[in-house]
């Protein structure tokens, strides 16, 4: 006898534009939940976005550790990676490409300094569509 059947996917119901509390989900696709245009309303007015460590970006091919050291005082997490189409947990010590989608929590007040390393992906270009 195997483990019971979820009653839907997460991705089935990202779908629908709201999730109820009751609903069994077994996993969540981290990108078509940043694709799906759901506003999370999160603690202390952060935001759930998408950035992108671009080709002249001081932090590339540096630490993740580098990215907190240069913009230490704000408040922000970085919650996944994506490389190529691997998502990875970050890890002090993870190497930032070029090209790397960086998924992160943060408070608006991080976005114009954290321009200088990483470019805002714009939700109505799609840009979390495409690959690097």
């Amino acid at each position: 006898m195997g483990a019971p059947r979820a009653k839907g996917t997460a991705l089935g119901l990202l779908g629908r534009r709201d999730i109820s509390l009751t609903d069994d989900v077994g996993h969540l696709d981290l990108m078509r939940l940043l694709r799906s245009h759901i506003h999370f309303d999160l603690p202390g007015h952060n935001e759930l976005f998408g950035a992108l460590v671009h080709d002249s970006s001081p932090v590339a091919g540096k630490p993740l550790s580098s990215l907190y050291r240069e913009l230490h005082g704000y408040d922000f997490e970085v919650i996944a990676i994506t490389r190529r189409e691997h998502v990875l947990l970050p890890h002090p010590d993870t190497i930032l490409e070029r090209g790397d989608r960086v998924t992160l929590i943060a408070s608006p007040k991080v976005r114009g300094p954290l321009g200088r390393f990483l470019v805002p992906l714009k939700e109505e270009n799609h840009a979390l569509d495409r690959t690097p």
